[in-house]
């Protein structure tokens, strides 16, 4: 008895050590095989597989510096992208296989893609929210069993989608992004606050009935300043975001168009008479200081530079107001646009304007500003109504699209051909052009 206890122990020690660690190696052979990871949703087999190498040709986007490779390697930082997904489908449009790899590497190899003709391969430059910067695709590709399908250069082109959208109570006019929320200027709406911490799923918190027409919005510390048309201008406290409230106001000489802030000064623009300028210190009560300034026409918008304000005046161009002493501002020098001036930027030198009825983007050279200099010009689609620059580039809101503009060289503005087309004006995510739609539209 003893004998068969031991044969038996005997049996079950080889068992555990030599015939288990065995099923088990044969049991994961089975269930995952051998070699490379396969990646494709298909499941096809190394021998009915092919692949698709190709090269990325950053079309319009930043460069990194001191490369010698031609194509030049792309700046990520600069660009913004972190990483590069492809897809691949086949001619009935089903995902054959999803992968990415790091933004550094400047050539891609898709592998383990089932043979067949007429597969499409989308690729994709997206920031680290997964938002979108760059697409490029290329169809037609025919992927042969065992070998690989080197299709060359694919032009990664400025790809401006949406992240997300929402409905507002009205038209869009205007929207300030601070942190999570988006405050828009929403015309008859009044005033509308946007949560957007998740930007693909944008949420209003808070509504204000203005008693005007809520033209344009500007943000500073805890009050959001609004032109409120016939209302004159508007202080509203945002301290508590989803319960916004009116705490001042002011009434101007004419339908307020827009406003700018600095310090405790608020300069609102108005049809008629011109630039008013405002003490805001007490935000509960602010005071037009001295008169307003005339500027001839129709004041549509502002850009503040040191000690002088650039207006857009509809009727006669380009004002530069001297605002050294605030109660005694005074235009030195006027230039004569060709056309309508409806919004401007200010940046380094230059005023950037967006002008009516020729629908044409400008720039001039305001760095003596007692001779102001037209430095380039460029036409555009539609009515222009705002404007915002972001580093070589400037984003040209207008009542058909969103342009996109190559301002490196401001003699030679380049129309960038990403431009985004329809019906209404949109917005590029942080301070930037909305309006005139009845959706706003947050752009990466």
């Amino acid at each position: 008895m003893q004998t068969m206890v031991r044969e038996m122990d005997k049996i079950l020690y080889i068992f555990k050590c030599y015939l288990m660690p065995s099923l088990l190696i044969l049991l994961i052979i089975s269930l995952f095989g051998c070699g490379e990871a396969e990646y494709s949703s298909t499941g096809c087999g190394n021998s009915d597989c092919g692949s698709i190498s190709f090269q990325m040709i950053w079309e319009g986007a930043p460069a990194k510096e001191g490369g010698s490779a031609v194509p030049m390697a792309l700046d990520c930082t600069g660009s913004e992208v972190s990483t590069v997904a492809f897809e691949v489908y086949d001619e009935d449009g089903a995902l054959l296989k999803s992968n990415f790899f790091s933004c550094s590497q400047g050539h891609g190899t898709v592998d383990g893609i089932s043979s067949g003709i007429n597969r499409s391969l989308v690729v994709l430059g997206k920031d680290s929210r997964e938002i979108v910067y760059f697409r490029a695709e290329v169809g037609g590709i025919e992927v042969v069993a065992g070998h690989d399908s080197a299709i060359g250069e694919v032009a990664m082109k400025s790809y401006y989608g949406t992240a997300g959208s929402i409905e507002t109570p009205g038209e869009a006019r205007d929207v300030f992004v601070v942190g999570s929320f988006g405050y828009v200027a929403g015309g008859d709406n009044g005033f509308t606050v946007i949560d957007i911490n998740d930007p693909m799923a944008p949420a209003i918190a808070a509504t204000i009935d203005t008693p005007g027409f809520a033209e344009r919005i500007v943000v500073s510390g805890s009050y959001a300043y609004t032109a409120d048309g016939s209302g004159g201008l508007l202080i509203i406290d945002i301290r508590n975001a989803s319960s916004p409230y009116i705490v001042g106001s002011d009434s101007t000489d004419g339908y307020a168009y827009n406003v700018a802030v600095t310090g405790t000064y608020a300069y609102v623009t108005h049809g008629g008479p011109g630039l008013s300028i405002m003490n805001i210190s007490d935000p509960s009560d602010p005071v037009m200081i001295g008169d307003y300034v005339n500027t001839g026409g129709d004041a549509r918008a502002v850009a503040l530079v040191s000690s002088f304000a650039y207006v857009a005046d509809w009727v006669v161009g380009l004002q530069i107001i001297n605002i050294s002493d605030l109660s005694n501002p005074f235009i030195i020098k006027t230039y004569v646009t060709q056309g309508n001036p409806e919004c401007i930027k200010v940046r380094e030198g230059y005023a950037y304007l967006g002008l009516d009825a020729t629908n044409a983007f400008t720039v001039i050279d305001i760095s003596d500003t007692d001779n102001p200099i037209l430095t380039g010009s460029i036409n555009i689609s539609g009515s222009p109504s705002d404007i915002v620059l972001s580093g070589s580039f400037a984003y040209v809101a207008t009542s058909e699209a969103l342009h996109v503009i190559n301002i490196e060289d401001p003699e030679n503005l380049t129309l960038y051909p990403g431009s985004h087309y329809g019906r209404h004006t949109f917005s590029a995510y942080s301070r930037c052009p909305f309006g005139r739609g009845h959706q706003n539209f947050l752009y990466q």
